[in-house]
């Protein structure tokens, strides 16, 4: 490939590139010899990348971030304004659960993504979470989830949901309500609670299942009245 060929390319696809939005990656790193680097690196170029370029994004994980200045402040920056943002919760690093509490904050499209046998923590346990295999099938099955979950997301009807709107809207209901409905709202909570846990204990063995039940509880408070 003559010199003149490649500069030409490399043009068409910097252009290309402009035209593309741009989609935060919040992700784990590791040093470049790493063994998380390279499962970073493997997953943003066999699935991220494919996916985003085909539905007009460019990933921008941090360490691509080319730009002088503070980055963090750059990092917060996209975090808070891009149309999407893509978290790879695979390994629980410390600065990707600050980071997406921050996108979570501004209830703003996001999708999440986890290698299988990752153990999400209590608060997250319940949202949507794309869970992958690091297998040329796995890869393949990823793409195709992380397409239809980003065109979901990005649908002008949808209601991003998360842990901390989900506490605020709970805090105003609580405020708004008359004293009469609280006992029926706090019942059906608690049965909102129960069906979750069913849900997450399902496939736990007998023995692990705990030993009484959020409806239990539920059905105790209607024989009491809330002040």
């Amino acid at each position: 490939m003559s010199k003149q060929v490649k500069t030409e390319q490399l043009i068409e696809q910097g252009e290309k590139n402009k035209q593309l939005q741009d989609c935060f990656i919040i992700t784990p790193i590791g040093s470049p010899d790493s063994e998380i680097y390279k499962k970073t690196t493997g997953l943003l170029e066999a699935v991220i990348e494919p996916v985003l370029s085909k539905l007009g994004f460019k990933p921008v994980p941090a360490h691509h971030i080319a730009s002088p200045g503070s980055i963090p402040k750059q990092i917060l920056r996209h975090i808070v304004e891009d149309k999407l943002v893509i978290a790879n919760l695979t390994g629980l690093n410390p600065n990707v659960m600050y980071e997406l509490a921050v996108r979570h904050a501004v209830k703003l499209p996001l999708v999440m993504l986890a290698e299988f046998g990752t153990e999400l923590p209590f608060d997250v346990k319940d949202q949507r979470t794309i869970f992958y295999s690091d297998t040329y099938v796995g890869v393949e099955a990823c793409k195709k989830q992380l397409e239809s979950a980003i065109e979901l997301v990005l649908k002008e009807n949808y209601e991003p949901e998360n842990p901390i709107y989900d506490a605020i809207e709970t805090n105003q209901i609580i405020k708004n309500i008359t004293p009469e409905s609280k006992e029926e709202y706090l019942v059906n909570r608690l049965d909102s609670i129960e069906s979750t846990l069913g849900m997450l204990l399902k496939n736990q063995p007998k023995d692990d299942l705990p030993r009484m039940w959020a409806g239990d509880i539920g059905s105790k408070l209607n024989n009491y009245k809330l002040m």
